[in-house]
């Protein structure tokens, strides 16, 4: 039994014992699985597998960088830092709904 006071220390302390068992020649990585009662849990999860450098895979789920509204905000503020970024201002210019047309947008496309 481990306590811990937040949910990246739970994280960090999950990955870091999977590592341990690989190392120790005791699992494969394949041989681990991670589970946990609600979906807001993986997001810790996945990124500390993700600094660790681990390999995973994430099973009945989208990871969190792959879901469509955290690659519609991680677009707006490319588009605030570079306002000549295209392709985030392509994702982003009817999120939500503005009636932006086809035209308007290829417009729009050549001056970002």
């Amino acid at each position: 039994m481990v306590e811990t006071y937040t949910e990246q220390e739970e994280a960090q302390f999950v990955v870091s014992e999977v590592e341990r068992l690989v190392e120790q020649g005791k699992a494969n990585l394949g041989d681990c699985a991670v589970m946990y009662r609600t979906n807001a849990q993986s997001r810790a999860l996945e990124e500390a597998f993700v600094r660790y450098g681990t390999p995973y895979k994430l099973v009945a789920g989208t990871r969190f960088y792959e879901r469509r509204e955290i690659k519609d905000i991680i677009a707006y503020l490319r588009l605030i830092q570079n306002p000549y970024d295209s392709v985030s201002l392509l994702r982003i210019i009817n999120v939500p709904g503005r009636g932006i047309g086809q035209q308007t947008q290829a417009r729009l496309s050549g001056w970002a």
